[in-house]
């Protein structure tokens, strides 16, 4: 499959743990399958939602391969190799596609944020030239406080080994730029913004990245052939009942400790985190309650 042309929805994936922090591959298997089984057209793990830059090496290893292993070949895997410098990030890449990822997802360098366009550019053609596997960009500067910013995309966007670009900045106006950048050089863009899923397909989005598929992963994908069709009054109404089931997000004071809680009220897998939080019995009620309201269980 050509990843440029990649459609649909693409959940980045919440990250299982045993008790003593292993990654539960049983558990990476219930998610995957059930997304996929109820309407995902790829995986998307290691990303922010997965904690993907909280992971140890080992860890990171043992979910993208437990991911590949459970997906089977029925959708691509995009394995996010998210961290803080150019040798962290190739450690990661080159071991990728050997771990049966289909293509890597990348920030922008982060933690120092004196990063100029020029520096962001040389990042990303070094791991372009690199790669073993084609490359996903991954815009979102609220977490790397560094921007892929649309001039600086542009620059890279010609490198054939580039095939999609994830924006996660909330900006509609960035956004709209960046589009127009993916379909002059035919490369897939993926709206991150949960909030900005229904707009984003309806003006020529390639495809949606939100998180409330991992519990949710129906109404995702009713959102995104909603938009794709074309229909605005049912994409519109969708993405309102999504703006519900996100509340889930805002349970907790970390968005995945309620994730990883919706999950295993619904029998997926254990509530392990790498944060010490915990849901606490009224936060588990509640999470129940929008569940059950939204007709995810």
């Amino acid at each position: 499959m050509d990843l440029r042309t990649f459609q649909g929805v693409l959940p980045p994936l919440l990250t299982p743990f045993e008790d003593d922090g292993s990654v539960d591959a049983e558990g990476v298997k219930n998610i995957v399958n059930h997304v996929i089984e109820r309407g995902a057209d790829g995986l998307f793990p290691a990303g922010s939602t997965g904690e993907g830059p909280c992971l140890t090496l080992c860890q990171w290893e043992a979910l993208i391969a437990a991911t590949a292993r459970a997906a089977r070949g029925r959708v691509p895997v995009f394995a996010g190799c998210i961290d803080t410098s150019l040798p962290r990030v190739m450690e990661k890449v080159k071991r990728a596609g050997k771990l049966g990822a289909d293509a890597v997802v990348i920030t922008p360098p982060f933690y120092f944020t004196f990063f100029n366009t020029d520096d962001i550019v040389a990042h990303y053609a070094s791991i372009l030239k690199e790669s073993p596997v084609p490359v996903v960009a991954y815009n979102i500067p609220q977490c790397t406080h560094n921007a892929l910013s649309v001039d600086g995309f542009e620059r890279i966007a010609a490198s054939r080994k580039l095939v999609g670009l994830k924006d996660s900045s909330g900006d509609w106006a960035t956004f709209q730029l960046l589009l127009d950048v993916c379909k002059t050089h035919g490369i897939a863009l993926l709206q991150g913004s949960e909030s900005q899923s229904a707009s984003a397909v309806l003006l020529g989005a390639s495809g949606i990245v939100p998180g409330f598929g991992n519990y949710h992963p129906r109404l995702a994908k009713e959102l995104y052939l909603a938009a794709a069709s074309g229909n605005i009054a049912a994409s519109m109404e969708l993405q309102r009942k999504a703006r519900k089931v996100s509340q889930i997000w805002r349970v907790t004071r970390f968005p995945y400790v309620a994730g990883k809680v919706a999950l295993n009220i619904m029998g997926l897998c254990g509530t392990k985190t790498t944060v010490p939080e915990r849901a606490t019995a009224e936060q588990r009620k509640r999470i129940r309650q929008i569940l059950l309201d939204t007709g995810a269980i």
